[in-house]
């Protein structure tokens, strides 16, 4: 009895992941199918769709030759019945107050979808895609401009939507040692590779000048230091109270050259993760990020994440 029980549960399970990449309106497998997959009967499989209706799992309607097709469903409990774990997201380091609204908005909008989430934190554009090529993270957060670059070069990854535009960046400005007296042609330039932002924004500020390999959130001491002489940073970045006196910031030039686009927030996933699909695809409209992100810039949203 224990065996019939634990095979019961497992089809259900199975089932119910696999109708999280059928949408309500489309028709769901035929139970051949299922029962083919899975090397069990008609019968045990039928039981299987009779437990998530019973459960108010999913609400389907047969439609004669046509199959059956799949009306509404419950995300939440499906995502419990189908055995799925929390949904892990890398958002910057909010090291500047537009990443810090960012990562508020995008805990109230996940908390909006009732499926467990959790969120880490992790420097660089490169280093976060790399996470989610390897499977170790199953949603990023990155730019407009670093998600049309790793979309060309990853057709397993997806955009599963955009934020308007300025809510990844909203301005850049240079930071300098404030007794710098050498030639700007003559300065070092630190960069971060983990980011393909912030390298380009220094090429393209810098051309021609030596580059140094910092880690971003190592920058302002690195200037401090005399390791490096200057950088880019986001016009909103946090910086360390006990470098700012030996700093000079001036606003970056050619800023408002950049496409719109590329300063928009996009959230990136795998496209063979179904189950998340789906909760972007179902959940209330994400403009609610950016919505939130605007409140904690505007001082009218404590910051949550």
């Amino acid at each position: 009895m224990q065996h019939v029980e634990n095979r019961a549960t497992f089809v259900t399970r199975h089932l119910a992941r696999r109708l999280l990449s059928v949408f309500p309106g489309e028709r769901i497998p035929r139970t051949s199918d299922i029962a083919g997959e899975l090397g069990v009967g008609f019968g045990t499989v039928e039981k299987a769709i009779v437990a998530l209706r019973d459960g108010k799992v999913i609400k389907t309607r047969a439609r004669g030759q046509m199959g059956t097709f799949l009306l509404e469903r419950d995300l939440p409990r499906q995502w419990m019945v189908a055995g799925l774990g929390a949904a892990v997201g890398l958002l910057p380091i909010p090291n500047s107050m537009l990443f810090v609204g960012l990562a508020t908005g995008v805990t109230k909008w996940f908390e909006t979808t009732g499926v467990p989430f959790t969120l880490n934190f992790k420097n660089g554009g490169r280093s976060r895609v790399s996470a989610l090529v390897d499977g170790r993270a199953d949603f990023v957060v990155v730019s407009g401009r670093t998600a049309e670059l790793v979309c060309a070069q990853y057709d397993t990854l997806l955009a599963a939507f955009s934020l308007p535009e300025r809510s990844y960046y909203a301005g850049h400005h240079i930071i300098s040692r404030a007794d710098l007296a050498k030639q700007r042609e003559d300065w070092v330039i630190g960069i971060d590779p983990t980011s393909y932002d912030h390298v380009s924004f220094c090429e393209a500020l810098f051309p021609g000048s030596v580059k140094r390999e910092v880690r971003y959130v190592n920058l302002p001491y690195a200037i401090m230091k005399g390791e490096i002489d200057a950088t880019a940073v986001h016009s909103r970045s946090l910086l360390p109270l006990e470098v700012t006196s030996h700093l000079h910031v001036n606003p970056a030039e050619h800023w408002d050259d950049l496409s719109p686009d590329d300063s928009a927030t996009v959230v990136l996933c795998r496209r063979d993760n179904a189950p998340l699909r789906a909760v972007f695809a179902e959940a209330q409209d994400p403009v609610l990020i950016h919505h939130v992100q605007k409140a904690v810039l505007n001082g009218e949203h404590e910051p949550e994440y």
